[in-house]
């Protein structure tokens, strides 16, 4: 009986291990070897959430302070059971981290939730956030499913074990927040019935380690014409993609000063190829999103410098009609450009957005998640990642690109005595975040830049930018 009892556990063992270390992506999946139940790893936990815009590099950075041996990390996502189309909105990193199992969790909301969260853990009430506590994906629920191919691998050359489909989640204590902005640049309206204020984020532990760069983004068939002809290829013949905005067009785009793309000479092109070329023919839809979003705070600050971004909106992301839309999260926005049939979401016709730059990018094939149905153009005559340039992020690095600011990562001041190890794996992801090699191996890190690499400062997110003295420009940065 011994015999047949060891057996069978070894073989429970080996047949536990195909799941974990290749299981195609209708397998059913094993007891998470780290952390076998929701909360069994809470001891060594970090509970990170806020910004959508730095999901996908969050996302990332977890991968490079867990162990790769002797068992590879695991990565859960709310993604669906057969993939990521878009990033995920929760997701958890379980392994072990110098020889102890380790859970990183992710909830990404916006920038001003992050903040808040951890601003109520002090007494402190903003954005309509009434508790101290963050909802995260459990890694143990229902339909979590390994990816097709597992061991998956990054760019940097780490392994990991992805599962996507999870739905489940649990109720956990925030330890760090992910701000695009600090908490004075919040003072936006959005839709109207959303007003968000500036948040006084001085009582918390602040670190600047990455720019995050956004970008200016059309739907794909928003279209320069030559005024011969139909359009049957966009892109070709006597349509081209837009070049970009200058920064007033871009305020009275968004502020809805211009509200059809014939007023800036451009067209709109139907799926026939035929072109929208008269006033009232080629209507702008605006996918924004919601007032709280560092992404909108940034762009209120540091670009939209004469005018403000229409508050007058739908968060009905269903609805077809050409109009103005709010969208939670950067994949809200992807949604309401592309349109999602999963979640019952229409492409919106001549969109102008904008997202996270990595994200908006459909030449990143790196990075899961890339709008695929628009395109980012110049700001001002700059883009925020330019493969033209020797260094692609030199715009960025060297000040010259609008529409960038500084990711910051927050924790409560009394996070060393009150939770060591918390504090612990937050200074890890930190150092790590801030690091340029990280930095270069994560897909969003062809965009952002770390701060060590930044020929520049600013001290408010809407500037003006700084220029240190006795360190060197690169000759990228010469006009």
């Amino acid at each position: 009986m011994k015999k047949s009892s060891s057996l069978s556990i070894a073989l429970a063992t080996v047949w536990a291990a195909v799941l974990w270390m290749g299981a195609p992506a209708s397998s059913a999946v094993a007891a998470d070897p780290f952390c076998p139940t929701a909360t069994s790893c809470d001891s060594n936990s970090l509970n990170a959430g806020g910004s959508s815009a730095a999901t996908g590099f969050v996302q990332e950075v977890p991968l490079s302070i867990f162990d790769q041996a002797p068992t590879l990390p695991n990565f859960y996502t709310n993604c669906p059971a057969t993939g990521c189309t878009s990033l995920p909105k929760l997701s958890v990193w379980t392994g072990t981290i110098s020889g102890t199992n380790s859970i990183v969790r992710y909830t990404a909301t916006n920038s001003g939730n992050g903040l808040c969260t951890l601003e109520f853990q002090l007494g402190i009430t903003c954005q309509s956030v009434t508790s101290g506590n963050v909802n995260v994906l459990d890694h143990t629920g229902a339909g979590c499913t390994a990816r097709a191919g597992n061991p998956q691998t990054s760019p940097s050359g780490r392994q990991f074990n992805e599962f996507d489909g999870c739905t489940a989640t649990l109720s956990e204590l925030l330890h760090l927040a992910a701000a695009d902005v600090r908490g004075g640049s919040f003072h936006q309206t959005g839709p109207i019935t959303n007003t968000v204020t500036p948040i006084d984020d001085t009582n918390l532990t602040d670190n600047q380690v990455t720019a995050v760069p956004w970008s200016i983004v059309v739907e794909n068939h928003v279209q320069k014409y030559s005024g011969s002809g139909t359009c049957p290829v966009l892109n070709s013949g006597s349509c081209s993609n837009v070049v970009g905005f200058s920064r007033t067009e871009v305020e009275q785009i968004f502020a809805r000063g211009v509200t059809d793309w014939t007023q800036l000479g451009l067209v709109s092109v139907n799926a026939d190829g035929t072109v929208n070329s008269t006033f009232g023919t080629a209507p702008i839809s605006l996918c924004l999103r919601t007032a709280g979003s560092g992404s909108k705070a940034a762009l209120s600050v540091a670009v939209l410098k004469d005018s403000k971004e229409t508050p007058v909106g739908s968060t009905n992301l269903t609805l077809s009609a050409p109009g103005v839309y709010f969208g939670s999260g950067s994949s809200d926005v992807e949604d309401c450009i592309q349109g999602n049939a999963s979640n019952g979401r229409p492409a919106h016709f001549g969109a102008a957005a904008y997202l996270d730059a990595d994200i908006a990018d459909p030449a990143n094939t790196s990075e899961t998640g890339v709008l695929s149905g628009g395109y980012p153009v110049k700001l001002a005559g700059l883009l925020a990642h330019d493969p033209s340039l020797a260094d692609p992020k030199a715009n960025v690095k060297c000040g010259m690109y609008l529409y960038w600011a500084f990711e910051n990562f927050l924790y409560l001041p009394t996070l060393s005595s009150s939770n060591p190890n918390a504090f612990a794996l937050a200074t890890s992801f930190i150092n790590s975040a801030g690091s340029s090699t990280v930095v270069a191996n994560t897909p969003a890190g062809k965009y952002w830049v770390a701060k060590s690499d930044m020929l520049v400062n600013k001290n408010v997110d809407g500037g003006p930018v700084i220029w240190p003295g006795g360190k060197a420009s690169s000759p990228e940065c010469a006009q």
